[in-house]
């Protein structure tokens, strides 16, 4: 009798996969390395017997067999054969998506991992839990103009030359030239079940899912609950603490103006000041069955 298979109760369902990051990690973690496949011989012996009749006339004392014969004659004879064979199959199989799984189990088994980003600091593996909202910026530029050009062709003429209205128009039409000149990345927010805002870049390539097509699905949020691990790259500002007295950080006068805006970048389109900021490697739920 096969031995029993184990139930399994649920599956994961892998929406962010950074798989070159998650191979680093393994190749760490693993003494053998990272698996990149691996292969299942199997071989069956099997014998084969087939009865050989037939009959001939003759002299007597000949013994003549032949296969399945029709001759008549005086002289009848059976003889038996066995042939052996050697039934042999090897299955290869693709061991990558293995890989997301293999990863958590270990970092859990050794410690690695933070379930709480209470208490947590810089550099600290998590896992935490929550509904995730993702934004396609390149997506958003990409339907704002001509969105914005739909919208202003429907003001009915006799509200064109309103000033607010103008000057409603211009600053729009300014926001457009910004968030051409922006970043077309994707991002992740939420908010943990333990309420913590979490900001995160999205690697491009890493979704399972075009980015698109959950826009079409979703919107900007995603529904249930999702299970995010990742590094903690910052925390949340604090503008309460006192700025340690440190000397000031040495900038050329055109590197100096370069900070500042990649600073106001980030407050425009980046990582909110109240948020963690998080390098995620892997966005997944739990699948499960009907009972």
């Amino acid at each position: 009798m096969a031995p029993e298979q184990p139930s399994i109760d649920s599956i994961s369902d892998f929406l962010y996969v950074d798989v070159e990051r998650l191979k680093i990690w393994l190749a760490q973690l693993d003494p053998n390395g990272v698996l990149l496949g691996h292969s299942a011989n199997s071989a069956e012996h099997r014998t084969a017997t087939d009865e050989l009749t037939g009959s001939v006339g003759g002299e007597a004392g000949k013994n003549i067999v032949i296969a399945k014969a029709g001759i008549t004659g005086s002289l009848g004879s059976k003889q038996s054969a066995t042939r052996a064979f050697l039934d042999s199959r090897e299955l290869r199989f693709d061991a990558s998506w293995s890989i997301p799984l293999n990863v958590l189990d270990l970092l859990s088994e050794n410690g690695f991992i933070e379930r709480s980003l209470q208490g947590a600091d810089v550099g600290s593996l998590v896992v935490v839990s929550g509904t995730p909202h993702i934004l396609d910026l390149k997506l958003m530029k990409s339907i704002f103009g001509p969105g914005i050009d739909w919208a202003l062709s429907q003001i009915s003429q006799p509200n064109r030359n309103n000033p607010v209205l103008k000057r409603a128009k211009g600053n729009i039409l300014r926001f457009s030239k910004i968030l051409d000149a922006m970043p077309t990345s994707t991002q992740l927010n939420m908010r943990t079940t333990e309420g913590q805002q979490i900001w995160a870049p999205i690697r491009d390539g890493c979704l399972t899912i075009d980015p698109v097509d959950l826009a079409m699905q979703h919107g900007a949020t995603l529904k249930g609950e999702w299970h995010l691990l990742a590094v903690v790259d910052a925390l949340p500002d604090d503008d309460t603490q006192q700025p340690m007295n440190l000397p000031a950080m040495a900038y050329a006068e055109l590197m100096e103006a370069a900070a500042e805006v990649l600073s106001t970048i980030r407050g425009l389109m980046g990582r909110p000041t109240a948020a963690f900021g998080l390098t995620p490697l892997l966005l997944f739920r739990s699948i499960t069955r009907d009972r």
